[in-house]
């Protein structure tokens, strides 16, 4: 959903009720210093992107993303807890807000997908593949290719996450079966 400061991204219910919005530039009205959660090894990039948070405790703050690239399709932030996770144009970032510590810095391969909470764990899908990380930002996995332009998850079993990844754009999505405990392709 595009507002007049930036993308919208809403909370799923089973979360929270929050937004967090993408910005390009700085409010007029904020005063503070932004909140680097894209790591010091993203200073060397001249993008950059504020994140404004409604609806939680930290609704005072602002978090700064830089980045290399600008036009990625997907972007997505969740809070979980004091953890701050955001996929955004290449990149997966795990914030801990409560230790103000930047916890983890994933290039993705081609472009960040989508992001999912689930017994929990984050799972983060790419163009082409996803990935299962700890909230102590551990990645326990990383799947082999199931998709080449896009990778979505679509329900967690116990044992298994079903999900579809395109082959072949637009509309050539096949579906896959991944082993929950290592993301090996069962199907």
């Amino acid at each position: 959903m595009e507002g007049l400061f930036g993308s919208i991204i809403r909370a799923d219910k089973k979360h929270m009720n929050y937004t967090f919005t993408f910005i390009d530039d700085l409010p007029a009205d904020f005063s503070g210093v932004p909140i680097l959660i894209s790591g010091e090894g993203s200073l060397k990039w001249e993008g950059k992107t504020y994140l404004k948070p409604s609806g939680t405790i930290y609704d005072a703050a602002l978090f700064e993303i830089n980045h290399q690239y600008d036009g990625l399709p997907f972007k997505q932030a969740m809070l979980i807890g004091h953890l701050l996770a955001v996929g955004y144009q290449q990149h997966f970032y795990l914030f801990d807000l409560s230790a103000n510590k930047h916890l983890l810095t994933l290039q993705m391969d081609g472009y960040f997908g989508h992001l999912y909470f689930d017994q929990d764990v984050f799972y983060v899908t790419d163009s082409e593949q996803a990935y299962c990380i700890t909230k102590e930002a551990i990645i326990l996995w990383e799947s082999e290719a199931v998709g080449l332009d896009g990778v979505i998850i679509d329900h967690f079993m116990d044992h298994e996450i079903h999900g579809s990844g395109e082959w072949d754009p637009p509309g050539g999505w096949k579906d896959f079966v991944l082993d929950r405990q290592t993301g090996k392709l069962k199907k």
